[in-house]
């Protein structure tokens, strides 16, 4: 979500849980690098967090899911623009890095989505739910969840991560993503391009689409190409998408799924195309790294801060941005151009 910031910089500690974070140590504007991500900082939490894709003669630009008080409400890009509150990680990995910046800056240009309301409330509710072992809990839910979902939307990348017309039954309006988890896949996706194929164009990849008819069909589609831990853990992860509430959070649950018969589908494992090493044994740190090893779709930006400093091999804190970078724009300029962008997010999802 997209606020504004009281904080100045080393003046105040971060809080999730059990989880504190202080630094003093600041960078400038032009310092930064493709890749690394700026957390918006208020009062003693992150409440927003965006991709920096590019910079040029002193302006920064930056990608991400906003849901304002402007109006704007999707993935759009902009000039950083803030003095203070905005506290930067950066990936040291900076050949991961910049394939995330390009990923981020390929889909707001192409493919942008909405900003996904419920899949928010959802999150927020986990990470209350979980405050006090938030990085325990997520690593856990990567591996029986996340890293399945991650090569669902590896599969998805060139086109849009997430499908118009196409919601989650069971929880209402869930189309779109929001800051964080787009963050978490620009890394995600970029580190397992070389491992997941790409789905050709008009076959959608979808694992809540499978039912007991369609795993049969997979499993004789697929004998002896797929791993057999492979597809237990791929069986457990579908087992766990049909559950009415699967992260126990009460929610809803209007009548069953929606199976669209006219649109072709195809389950996220198929597309796993590595030759040495299955999912479940794969290196999942060295591809993604730990930081990123959570599950996209309820990760805030204050878990996913806890979690960057969980790995510290990989993750680097620069500190807060001390000045404010230069427009590279103006005003009517950026106006027209979100209006634009708007445009096309709601034309592409009405």
């Amino acid at each position: 979500m997209e606020s504004g910031s009281r904080i100045t910089p080393g003046s105040s500690q971060l809080e999730l849980g059990q989880f504190v974070f202080t630094t003093d140590k600041t960078i400038s504007p032009v310092q930064l690098l493709p890749g690394d991500l700026l957390f918006t900082c208020q009062d003693k939490t992150s409440e927003h967090v965006s991709i920096v894709t590019y910079l040029k003669e002193g302006s920064v630009r930056e990608v991400h899911e906003v849901n304002s008080t402007q109006g704007w409400r999707g993935l759009h890009e902009n000039d950083v623009n803030l003095t203070s509150g905005f506290f930067v990680f950066r990936c040291k990995d900076q050949d991961l890095a910049k394939k995330a910046a390009y990923w981020a800056q390929r889909w707001v240009l192409e493919f942008p989505a909405p900003f996904a309301i419920h899949r928010y409330a959802m999150a927020v509710e986990y990470q209350k739910r979980h405050a006090d072992d938030f990085v325990p809990n997520q690593r856990e839910l990567f591996n029986k969840c996340g890293k399945f979902r991650a090569i669902k939307y590896a599969a998805r990348r060139n086109g849009g991560l997430i499908y118009p017309g196409e919601k989650d039954p069971r929880i209402k309006g869930n189309r779109g993503m929001f800051c964080s988890m787009f963050v978490v896949l620009c890394y995600q996706v970029a580190g397992l391009a070389g491992l997941v194929d790409a789905a050709p164009p008009g076959l959608r990849v979808s694992d809540k689409k499978m039912d007991e008819k369609d795993m049969k069909r997979y499993r004789k589609r697929c004998a002896g190409s797929v791993d057999t831990t492979d597809l237990h853990n791929f069986e457990m992860y579908l087992g766990h998408l049909k559950e009415i509430d699967p992260y126990k959070l009460d929610v809803e649950n209007p009548q069953g799924t929606n199976k669209k018969w006219l649109t072709r589908y195809r389950p996220s494992l198929e597309y796993w195309k590595s030759k040495t090493s299955n999912v479940e044994g794969c290196n999942w740190p060295n591809i993604i790294t730990k930081g990123m090893m959570v599950d996209a779709k309820v990760i805030l930006p204050m878990g996913l801060l806890a979690s960057l400093v969980d790995d510290e091999e990989t993750w680097s804190a620069e500190g807060w941005v001390q000045e404010k970078p230069v427009f590279s724009e103006s005003k009517l300029e950026k106006f027209n151009r979100m209006t634009g962008q708007q445009a096309k997010i709601d034309k592409r999802f009405s």
